[in-house]
């Protein structure tokens, strides 16, 4: 028959086990939604990088053709926007540098972006020039529905290591919940036993 101090044992060693466990999967749940909230941030500001580049080129577009002043900043002239508008471009270009796709994306808005420039400087057909306009902004917008996309994804992601996280939690705390009651358990059982064994004891040598 197994001894109480086994059983005892094998609770604690039980115990122990449980809270070791629980205190590493809090540690890496932590830190993948401390990346995963990272990430997110991080599109939301590669968003907010797409939506500055987007306002830097409507404001070029009303420099070149109205002539009006400008709805998202105070320009002196054409190049000071369009400084302004390649910019931002190698700024977004750098901070998603580690992304080759989008890469290959903010390229070809950039190439587009100096085709219409130079068209707009030379005399050429208002349907090459709206063509090129087009391109522009189907462009900007496909970098950042991409963008968006991804947020959806991530938030979705972020979402799913939470709840995965919640249930690992609570299952846990069920597990270190039940070894508790069962070593509370045992030990009161076994100090029950042994009173009545000294009560038995203690009547045997009465009647002795």
């Amino acid at each position: 028959m197994i001894s109480f101090k086994a059983v005892l044992g094998l609770l604690f060693i039980s115990l122990i086990t449980a809270i070791a466990i629980l205190g590493s999967v809090c540690y890496r749940d932590n830190l993948e939604i401390r990346e995963a909230v990272d990430w997110v941030d991080h599109t939301h500001r590669v968003i907010g990088k797409v939506d500055a580049i987007s306002a830097a080129y409507k404001d070029v577009q009303l420099l070149k053709h109205g002539r009006a002043e400008p709805q998202h900043g105070q320009y002196k002239g054409d190049d000071q926007a369009e400084r302004i508008l390649f910019t931002r471009l190698n700024d977004l270009k750098d901070f998603t540098r580690d992304n080759i796709e989008q890469q290959a994306s903010i390229d070809s808005l950039e190439r587009v972006i100096r085709d219409w420039i130079n068209v707009d400087s030379v005399l050429m057909g208002s349907n090459n020039k709206e063509n090129l306009r087009d391109a522009v902004s189907h462009r900007i917008e496909r970098i950042k529905n991409t963008e968006e996309v991804l947020l959806g994804r991530q938030d979705y992601d972020s979402e799913k290591w939470a709840a995965s996280f919640r249930s690992t939690l609570i299952l846990l705390f069920i597990c270190i919940g039940a070894l508790l009651v069962s070593t509370f358990f045992a030990i009161w059982y076994n100090f029950n036993k042994r009173v009545r064994v000294q009560e038995k004891l203690r009547r045997s040598n009465v009647f002795v």
